[in-house]
């Protein structure tokens, strides 16, 4: 993993820095990509994020509704913070 970035806990120079970070469920689940299977940070992020997304329409079925809400919040938080990092 590397020392600076999204996933890190350090802050950086990155577009992410500047709106607080990723989402932390987005981010522990691109941590757990990046262990268990060596993808790089950016593409972990990006599987990351489609399987939130997956996960809150309910195209991946998940049993837990606080795991669908847990994927939901993070998939506003995600297009929200996204949306102040084009506006900035």
């Amino acid at each position: 993993m590397s020392e600076s970035g999204p996933l890190s806990n350090k802050p950086g120079q990155n577009n992410w820095d500047k709106v607080g970070g990723l989402p932390a469920y987005i981010r522990q689940i691109a941590r757990d990509i990046m262990e268990e299977h060596g993808h790089p940070e950016g593409s972990a992020i990006a599987i990351a994020r489609s399987q939130v997304a997956k996960e809150c329409t309910g195209q991946v079925k998940v049993k837990d509704p606080a795991v669908r809400a847990k994927a939901c919040a993070a998939d506003a938080e995600w297009r929200a913070k996204v949306a102040r990092m084009h506006a900035s």
